[in-house]
């Protein structure tokens, strides 16, 4: 039985690093791409919205969308949303864009955010260190499991795939210049990943 679960665990850790690799390598091609300074995605309702803010941008008065707070964008620079990669891919580092944003029926203000440049720092602090803590999950219970001379010890490991499933396919939320294919979204209930596994606009900032 302990076999069994152990070629199962391999199994599916194997699966889940795949599918976080290549959610990884679609941020990578994003590398050297001008981009709004922020994580976008779009809400189960279809509507634009802040996924996240990078460590060192300077602040976005636009708020991270979540359970509690319903903030949306609904024009980039006089067009609608959905001009949003187009309007990434003609943009300059320093370029001022304008964000027309809504939060729960409350009067829209207007934002100014500039445009810079995707580093692979950017990707390192944020997706990168997600896909080092997945795998880092993934063989701490693959080690329990093995190791394991009780179901106690067994149980232990395989409770550990639920995180390591949340680094491993934060990968696939969010998107920074380009839009992420609405085919492969998923649903995910926790934390950040919760509203945003089917973006297909971007956020400039």
């Amino acid at each position: 039985m302990k076999f069994r679960l152990l070629a199962l665990y391999v199994l599916v850790s194997a699966l889940l690093l795949a599918l976080g690799l290549l959610g990884q390598a679609r941020l990578l091609q994003e590398v050297g791409r001008p981009f709004g300074g922020f994580i976008w995605g779009i809400d189960a309702e279809g509507q634009v919205v802040v996924a996240f803010t990078l460590p060192d941008q300077p602040p976005f008065a636009g708020k991270p969308s979540s359970w509690a707070v319903n903030e949306t964008i609904t024009r980039v620079d006089g067009q609608p949303p959905s001009a949003l990669t187009s309007i990434y891919q003609h943009a300059h580092a320093g370029q001022k864009i304008t964000y027309t944003l809504s939060e729960n029926g409350h009067q829209p203000f207007q934002v100014q955010y500039a445009a810079t440049t995707f580093t692979l720092t950017m990707w390192e602090e944020t997706y990168g260190l997600a896909l080092l803590a997945g795998c880092l999950w993934l063989l701490i219970g693959g080690i329990l499991l093995g190791t394991a001379r009780e179901w106690v010890g067994a149980v232990e490991g395989l409770t550990l795939l639920p995180a390591a499933t949340l680094f491993l396919l934060y990968s696939h939320w969010g998107n920074v210049q380009t839009a992420y294919p609405r085919t492969r979204c998923c649903n995910y209930s926790g934390s950040r990943p919760s509203r945003y596994w089917e973006p297909r606009s971007s956020i400039s900032a």
